[in-house]
């Protein structure tokens, strides 16, 4: 009889998707990735446009103004930085 061969396939951690290059994220997608993973503590985020807003119950962002995550982002918040939309200050 034939056997059947199982793979074990498992989700990357973030650490395994940030240590690989042949990846080649975007500096927003890199950054959406640190946000998600908590190794952001710190760090400050502008909007990438001075002339737009983003707001949220917890988090809001105006203008130039600079400002630290919440320690639990939002997946919208996440999702903004991970397009380029908030970037690192």
């Amino acid at each position: 009889m034939a056997e059947k061969k199982q793979t074990k396939t498992t989700a990357a951690s973030t650490e395994d998707v940030k240590n690989n290059d042949e990846l080649n994220l975007s500096d927003s997608q890199k950054d959406a990735l640190e946000v998600q993973s908590g190794k952001n503590s710190g760090q400050k985020y502008k909007l990438k446009d001075k002339e737009t807003s983003y707001q949220e119950p917890e988090f809001t962002l105006v203008g130039d103004q600079e400002k630290e995550l919440p320690e639990f982002p939002s997946a919208d918040l996440i999702a903004r930085i991970q397009s380029g939309f908030i970037v690192k200050a």
